[in-house]
């Protein structure tokens, strides 16, 4: 019975040993070629050629892991050379990508188009780039699984050259992560050195990208620490299109760059159907200043569209010392400004945005604002672009509580401040626009009781910065607005009275 059984169990026992044999002394000497091949075929993303050398490379059948150890790549830019250094460097084949390297099998195993796992658990320990303006290293970064396109991988796998750039936008990842990221730049006056405790990117595939996160910033310029950062988040990436990062990396690696074609270029990223990204948001970030540290508890960018143009801004627990904003600013009994705000901004027809925003400042006010402003902008740097466009439908609310006090402190500490700022009114409103009378009764209720304040512009009438600083000027705000106040619970000295005794408290 036991010759027997060993006589049926022998064929399928010598097939099993002669495709380990085969495995053995064929599949694994083509896949270390394919992989020594690939790295000298490599080219940057205008397609200069990569210097790259391997001190060793291993494949095992029976796990199907690729492994290198040593990996030295170099380029040579007008700016000059860079570096990268990989100490080791794994990853596990998937079955498809090595049938990929025997042509019998190739067109059995491989779909003709179409995105497949090609590598899983790749792992790279020791990594760094030297450039010419410094050095940037990790300890260690993991993937959890490589994506490629069918028609990639045959064009690999058939040795034809490939351009970094055609790689990136037909592949894919999952799981990406890179862990204790150092960035030095030796300046000669002021050594830049900034660490992050892990990078993370989620579900790359060709141009989208779900989600990056960067994880625990520390920047220090000098020895001294200037910045932290707890958290940063991207989400719903989209890159330009494959022919305008061409263009972009192509123009950017000019021995003098073309800064004119470059911001074109920019222009028209940006100016692209979809958003960059969808969403940004950044947790606990501290910046350090002489005067104090400058802190800001969450900051939210949603870029919602760009035809129409539409976005929206979000802040909390912004802080920012006095001292830091001079002494011309300063308010008394207020050590620091702190601001939370929301602002939108939405595309109109005909050149025209609609902009909304609500704006709290501690000990302050409540201010709630919105306008149109209307004309194009496109290719202007700010000053033009305000001097150019013009503003309408203008409303704006505030609610004070304790602005008005603290100027008026700031302007005299006494009885004074009442008459000083009732003469100032008088002057902003000295014109003969009729209406320069209301305004001046409502401005001079909100002076002496501060509560509310309501200020509008006409209803679809417009004007250009230049003509509302000549009215203005010329004491005729009663030319652009209307303004109505409701008093508040206390009068004005009342205020700069509580004010002053929390000071000598």
């Amino acid at each position: 019975m036991m010759k027997k059984a060993c006589l049926l169990l022998a064929p399928p026992l010598l097939a099993v040993l002669a495709l380990a044999l085969a495995a053995q002394f064929w599949l694994r000497p083509a896949v270390e070629e394919q992989a020594r091949h690939r790295l000298t075929a490599l080219t940057s993303v205008d397609g200069s050629p990569v210097q790259a050398r391997v001190e060793a490379v291993a494949f095992s059948p029976f796990t199907r892991c690729l492994a290198l150890r040593g990996l030295e790549m170099r380029l040579v830019l007008p700016q000059g050379p860079v570096t990268c250094r990989i100490g080791e460097f794994s990853l596990r084949l998937s079955l498809r990508s090595l049938l990929a390297c025997t042509p019998p099998l190739r067109d059995a195993a491989l779909p003709e188009n179409g995105m497949i796992v090609v590598a899983e658990k790749a792992l790279l320990l020791n990594l760094s780039a030297l450039t010419p303006q410094g050095r940037v290293s990790a300890q260690r970064k993991e993937v959890e699984s490589v994506r490629m396109d069918s028609a990639l991988l045959r064009q690999l796998a058939d040795g034809a050259p490939t351009p970094a750039l055609d790689l990136f936008y037909a592949m894919g990842a999952s799981g990406i992560r890179c862990s204790f990221i150092s960035v030095d730049i030796p300046t000669v006056n002021r050594p830049v050195y900034i660490r992050l405790r892990e990078a993370s990117l989620r579900d790359w595939q060709g141009r989208s990208l779900k989600e990056a996160t960067l994880a625990d910033m520390q920047v220090r310029i000098d020895g001294q620490d200037v910045q932290r950062l707890d958290r940063l988040n991207l989400r719903d990436i989209l890159l330009p299109e494959e022919d305008q990062l061409r263009r972009f990396a192509q123009l950017s690696a000019a021995p003098v760059p073309d800064e004119k074609a470059l911001q074109a270029l920019t222009r028209e990223i940006f100016a692209a159907n979809a958003p960059l990204f969808r969403e940004l948001r950044l947790t606990g970030l501290t910046s350090a200043l002489p005067q104090g540290n400058v802190e800001l508890e969450h900051f939210g960018f949603d870029w919602l569209s760009n035809t129409p143009s539409r976005y929206r801004l979000t802040l909390s627990g912004l802080t920012v010392p006095m001292a830091a904003l001079g002494d011309s600013l300063a308010l008394p009994g207020l050590d620091a400004l702190r601001l939370d705000a929301d602002i939108s901004v939405e595309g109109r027809e005909q050149d025209t945005i609609l902009e909304k925003g609500a704006v709290k400042a501690a000990e302050l006010g409540d201010l709630r604002y919105s306008l149109l402003l209307s004309g194009p902008a496109e290719g202007m740097d700010l000053r033009q672009a305000l001097l150019s466009q013009h503003y309408g439908d203008i409303s704006l609310h505030f609610d004070d509580h304790g602005l008005m006090a603290r100027l008026a402190l700031s302007l005299a500490p006494d009885q004074r401040a009442a008459a000083v700022l009732g003469k100032g009114i008088d002057n902003f409103c000295a014109g003969n626009a009729p209406e320069n009378t209301a305004i001046a009764d409502a401005l001079k209720t909100f002076a002496d009781r501060p509560g509310s304040l309501d200020i509008n512009s006409a209803k679809g009438e417009f004007h250009s910065l230049p003509e509302v600083l000549g009215a203005l000027q010329a004491g005729n705000p009663g030319l652009l607005f209307r303004v109505a106040a409701r008093p508040g619970e206390e009068s004005l000295a009342q205020q700069m009275a509580r004010i002053r005794a929390g000071l000598a408290s």
